[in-house]
């Protein structure tokens, strides 16, 4: 069974959002951040870590857990 991915965020104490995801290797994780990310306004930059350039297993979905 593969890990759940974890979308991180965090408010700076200037109430600057940082959105991390981890547990998605591949761009995919783009597609779970994106419609939060447009709710907190504008990117300023979009880092991508090591797990983003791993290739991801091949799925047709991401399933979001609601708990």
């Amino acid at each position: 069974m593969r890990p759940k991915a974890k979308i991180i965020v965090l408010i700076a104490p200037d109430g600057t959002p940082t959105v991390e995801v981890q547990g998605c290797p591949g761009a995919s994780c783009q597609a779970l951040t994106r419609q939060l990310e447009a709710d907190l306004g504008q990117t300023l930059t979009d880092e991508r870590t090591p797990e983003y350039y791993q290739r991801a297993p091949a799925q047709d979905h991401v399933r979001l857990d609601q708990s």
